[in-house]
């Protein structure tokens, strides 16, 4: 999947104007199939720390690693910001057994090409933990390095000549989707809510894709701002803390106009102050089974969007989260254009929520 030419512009647009603290260009396709877009976002997006994760297919031959690990680390100088750089190769069982596989060879060609220039690009890895995986201990082997670990989640490959590579497994295929972990797995698997406790129970709600990063680090740090995903389709995703992610597009919306929508919506603000166990509780006593089907998947990532997923669901959360917000005296006139809108696409008859719809007719 790619963006066309010109949401690549729109996203350089939205990235000046949101003067994100750290961009990441990453899944739902290989980013150096796009080399000359990822060129591109690399010179002239303003960001002080740009990151790529890549699969590192295109890490085969050694003297295209170096050319195309040449136009990167060019393409990254001439940007005025100056940007951290640092590439992020997925290195595990399942990228080296998959049905387009990531020979040995391919991370090892990456490594040594990456040493010239290793001044300007950092470069790093990230798996899986899985109990029969041990391909960063045959990257170890074959570079001629050691390997020490830093906690249960984070390693480093140690090389001759004080060279390291940081290797950080991900968490998330350990402690989501619950219910498709084998069974040995499954038994020592943090629940959803286990998982989120740290959230839940923070003096300051975190910003949910950076604290799922900090899971990885086993710590958890409050952070201010929100996380904005682009997707392929020109669509983004802007979320916060335990919040739900509100879909807009870059060609339609600029970057303050996302926000608004965004901090417009009563189930976010409710959210940030209550938690995203708040919805399960809401949602309990009028659609049990799909807070089961819900939990039941485990997987950090889709909770609330499980959850609202039904436009009648959303408009009945939206309406319930209004009243709370109207309650505590926290409503104020941005949630309106939200409200109007979930209020008109939800039909409440079959949930008996008379009272719910008295009120969007008293705020129309």
């Amino acid at each position: 999947m790619r963006l066309e030419d010109v949401d690549i512009e729109l996203a350089l647009q939205y990235i000046i104007d949101s003067t994100p603290a750290k961009i990441t260009i990453s899944g739902g396709g290989e980013p150096f199939l796009e080399l000359d877009s990822l060129l591109q976002l690399l010179q002239k997006a303003h960001c002080p720390y740009i990151e790529i994760d890549t699969a590192a297919n295109w890490a085969g031959a050694s003297e295209v690693t170096k050319r195309i690990l040449k136009q990167i680390c060019s393409a990254s100088r001439r940007n005025p910001s100056s940007p951290r750089l640092i590439i992020r190769a997925s290195i595990d069982k399942f990228h080296m057994t998959a049905f387009n596989p990531v020979p040995l060879e391919a991370y090892v060609n990456l490594v040594h090409a990456w040493l010239p220039f290793r001044d300007h690009i950092e470069l790093g890895f990230r798996g899986l933990i899985l109990e029969d995986d041990r391909s960063v201990e045959a990257l170890a082997d074959a570079l001629g390095g050691g390997i020490s670990s830093r906690d249960s989640c984070n390693k480093v490959i140690s090389l001759p000549g004080h060279v390291t590579l940081p290797v950080t497994f991900n968490v998330l295929r350990f402690t989501g989707k619950g219910s498709q972990l084998q069974k040995k797995l499954a038994d020592r698997t943090l629940s959803l809510q286990q998982y989120f406790a740290p959230f839940e129970d923070s003096p300051e709600r975190l910003v949910l894709s950076r604290a799922i990063n900090d899971a990885v680090k086993a710590k958890y740090y409050p952070y201010d701002g929100v996380s904005i995903t682009l997707d392929y389709d020109g669509s983004l995703h802007v979320f916060t803390a335990t919040a739900p992610d509100r879909r807009c597009n870059i060609r339609t919306h600029t970057f303050a106009e996302s926000l608004k929508w965004f901090y417009g919506d009563p189930i976010t603000r409710v959210l940030l102050s209550e938690g995203p166990y708040w919805l399960c509780e809401t949602l309990q006593p009028v659609a049990p089974s799909l807070v089961a089907d819900a939990l039941r998947r485990n997987d950090v990532c889709s909770l609330v969007e499980t959850l609202l997923s039904d436009a009648r669901i959303c408009g009945f959360v939206t309406a319930i989260a209004l009243k709370a917000l109207i309650n505590s005296g926290l409503a104020n006139p941005l949630t309106r254009h939200v409200i109007l809108d979930q209020l008109q696409a939800a039909s409440f008859a079959d949930l008996q929520l008379e009272a719910i719809q008295a009120l969007g007719r008293d705020l129309q």
